[in-house]
């Protein structure tokens, strides 16, 4: 009576989707079957033969293997989180180390024009102005950075990682161009609604960093090519630079975390940029392409769909 209980209990636990009952189920059942058989057995229900003779014996032999098996499979399980633990300790840890290198150089730019500002009060206006430019930069550099890493820290955690809300597309886009020079980015806008359901913050800091990207891989005497459009109720975003272009063996990579080509060696930058474009423009349930040809240019395409009514 024992035994049919507890297997009926574990059962029923199984059924109502407790994945440990059902481990109980499989792995003590073969116990249970034996300890049934036999018992049938005695009572005459069931015919004398070796399978009936030696029930228990089975059914024990059978839950041990079973306990085996589940013990491997439970040992590869933790062995895999294991893992995924420690490699995602590594990033971290790899992560704060660039963090606090990429922070150092801006820093290291901002004390050094001080310096300079102060120690040259009747320097010429255009090192003055030359001076505060790579201050501009240098703290332009610093934000990108903390929009990045807030950025990924809000899209990985547990709660609701966009707050979508009706938008000025232009607005947002005029905002995330502004950190620039005026002919550094040329915007070209057209058709656009007047209001847009998207998380403003979000779209600005990936439109911040496919910019910031175009800029670092272009030459300075060059303009970055913005074009905003609404068609068939879908947001177009392209983003177009004539820079050195990317090699195609990089373009399968290019939106990896912490993934940083080698004509990116030696700039500034935390591999993180494309990685949260591609993420931030997901969570709008949109798509985002790269079209890059060597020694032209890189476009990046953005498209995002209008928001089902509910």
């Amino acid at each position: 009576m024992w035994v049919q209980l507890s297997f009926g209990i574990g059962l029923l636990l199984w059924i109502r989707g407790a994945a440990h009952a059902g481990y109980y189920v499989v792995i003590f059942g073969f116990i249970d079957l034996g300890i049934m058989t036999r018992f049938m057995r005695n009572l005459g229900l069931l015919p004398v033969g070796f399978v009936t003779d030696y029930a228990l014996y089975i059914g024990i032999t059978l839950h041990l293997i079973a306990m085996c098996l589940f013990f491997i499979y439970r040992f590869r399980n933790l062995e895999a989180s294991l893992e995924v633990e420690q490699r995602a300790r590594e990033e971290q840890r790899d992560f704060v180390a660039m963090v606090s290198h990429e922070f150092r150089t801006p820093l290291a730019i901002i004390n050094t024009s001080i310096q300079q500002l102060s120690a040259n009060l009747d320097a010429p206006i255009a090192k003055t102005q030359q001076r505060a430019q790579n201050i501009r930069n240098a703290v332009q550099r610093m934000n990108l950075l903390l929009d990045d890493y807030l950025s990924m820290d809000r899209l990985d955690s547990a709660h609701q990682p966009a707050r979508p809300r009706p938008c000025d597309i232009y607005e947002i886009v005029e905002e995330a161009a502004s950190d620039w020079p005026l002919n550094r980015v040329k915007l070209h806008v057209q058709d656009l609604p007047e209001k847009f359901i998207c998380d403003p913050d979000l779209l600005r800091i990936a439109l911040r960093n496919l910019l910031a990207n175009a800029d670092r891989h272009s030459a300075e005497d060059t303009s970055i090519d913005v074009n905003v459009w609404m068609a068939d109720d879908v947001l177009h975003v392209t983003v177009q630079d004539h820079g050195e272009g990317i090699p195609p063996e990089e373009l399968q990579r290019l939106f990896q975390k912490y993934f940083r080509g080698k004509s990116s060696q030696g700039k500034p930058g935390a591999g993180l940029g494309l990685y949260l474009v591609q993420r931030i423009i997901h969570i709008h349930g949109g798509k985002v392409a790269v079209q890059s040809l060597p020694g032209v240019g890189t476009t990046f395409s953005i498209e995002i769909p209008t928001p089902a009514k509910p």
